[in-house]
């Protein structure tokens, strides 16, 4: 009997075997072609998220010119409105319609309509010519006696200007403008408060909405203390300076304030109050002067003076 030969003893495959053998050529083909298209999804989906950044960016940007060139045309405008030359009244009409349409606080119409048709101007600082002498600032801080009992408000307010001398150091760096002059400024017009504009109090969270509306002009909001208070330094013209004497000191304030008192034949309280040189009268709500009222705070030159007492600054 002839022997059992090899194939004879193999069995057939079964039908999971069968099945085994597909899946396995069936996973060798799809493996690839599932990396293929989940690769082309991803890529699809980057591509698209990229394209979406891109455009908000674009967006963004545009928004930004808008703004810059809003301001270009404000500076315009405010140019126009600030000349002492003849200007059509057409210029002026344009610039204080430009002004409201960009203020985040429009003028009431009736308001708006009378300064188009008075063809109205912006008033600006006086002139340098205009300004009292030195030397008037100098006779008045040699004679003036510091009011005795409103030597501890000098003093609490001193001692405030002292807490933060860095700050206002740093603002005035490379500009020679004496540091007691913006702490005097951001004490008394705002508070002290470094959340606000050193111009006028407005919050730093936007642009001035009071006057001097729309500062500053350049950069975006929220702004720094440090930026609005450069910007306002600027505005008044102080980095034009280089002698800041103690005349020169008290000038100046009186100028960034304002000459108005001397049309009241008294000497401005942002100076003197507190002192022999001052007793009453002071601009209230709305700018009207009000021949009995006094103001709060104590004026710059007690201020120096007893700052000069106390050795903290030295001014020629």
């Amino acid at each position: 009997m002839a022997a059992d030969s090899p194939q004879s003893e193999e069995k057939s495959p079964t039908l999971l075997d069968q099945i085994e053998q597909i899946a396995k050529i069936g996973a060798t083909v799809l493996v690839p072609v599932v990396l293929a298209v989940g690769g082309w999804v991803i890529q699809t989906s980057i591509e698209r998220d990229k394209e979406q950044a891109a455009q908000i960016l674009s967006e963004q940007q545009r928004a930004a010119d808008r703004e810059k060139i809003s301001l270009e045309y404000v500076k315009i405008a405010k140019e126009i409105l600030t000349s002492d030359k003849q200007v059509p009244k057409v210029l002026t009409k344009w610039s204080w319609q430009l002004i409201d349409k960009v203020s985040p606080r429009p003028f009431d119409p009736q308001d708006l309509k009378s300064l188009i048709e008075g063809n109205e101007k912006i008033p600006v600082a006086a002139s340098p010519s205009a300004r009292p002498e030195k030397t008037e600032y100098d006779q008045l801080f040699k004679e003036m006696k510091i009011t005795e009992a409103k030597i501890p408000l000098i003093d609490s307010m001193i001692d405030r200007m002292m807490q933060n001398k860095d700050r206002y150091a740093a603002v005035t760096k490379d500009t020679g403008i004496p540091w007691v002059l913006v702490g005097f400024v951001h004490l008394v017009d705002s508070g002290g408060n470094f959340k606000t504009h050193l111009h006028n109090g407005d919050p730093l969270t936007d642009r001035t909405v009071h006057f001097p509306a729309g500062r500053p002009v350049d950069g975006n909001p929220p702004f720094t203390w440090e930026e609005s208070a450069r910007d306002a330094i600027e505005m008044a013209g102080l980095k034009n300076f280089r002698d800041w004497d103690l005349g020169a000191i008290l000038q100046r304030l009186e100028q960034y304030n304002g000459f108005g008192y001397r049309k009241h034949n008294i000497n401005s309280p942002y100076l003197w109050n507190c002192s022999d040189k001052y007793q009453k009268g002071r601009f209230v709500a709305g700018g009207t002067f009000d021949p009995n009222a006094v103001t709060i705070n104590c004026g710059a030159a007690p201020i120096i003076r007893r700052m000069m007492d106390r050795g903290l600054i030295v001014l020629g």
